[in-house]
């Protein structure tokens, strides 16, 4: 694996746990950030991986799986997902302050699909890898 992809996808690991460690603490709104950026991480380390181009600056979940053809049963959580590198951070982007949001439930589904996701992105890594 080139080490570019590897900085990647390793960082996208970190992240994760830095985020499980947030989320024990009842860090919530931290945790979805960094819940996001392993996500966008990871993305990026496939993207890499697969498209050997330069990255195009971009935090769009979205985006990066469609370059990268994610498989559509993930798209929805990308969408939710995607817009928390700045709503989780920002108060000017809510009606109130972001950490009044986030929740327990809530984080729970964002672990439950990100997993789904990263466990995905990881065979696709290995297969390409091989």
């Amino acid at each position: 694996m080139r080490k570019e992809v590897e900085n990647w996808w390793s960082q996208s690991k970190y992240d994760f746990e830095t985020g499980k460690y947030l989320y024990d603490g009842k860090r919530y709104g931290p945790a979805s950030f960094m819940i996001q950026q392993s996500v966008e991480k990871a993305l990026k380390a496939l993207y890499l991986l697969k498209v050997k181009e330069s990255l195009t600056p971009t935090h769009s979940l979205v985006f990066l799986a469609s370059k990268i053809e994610v498989p559509n049963q993930y798209f929805r959580f990308l969408k939710e997902l995607s817009p928390e590198f700045v709503v989780s951070r920002y108060p000017d982007s809510w009606a109130e302050a972001p950490h009044t949001y986030y929740n327990k439930e809530l984080l729970d589904s964002y672990f439950t699909d990100a997993k789904k996701v990263l466990e995905w992105i990881k065979s696709q890594i290995k297969k390409l890898s091989d």
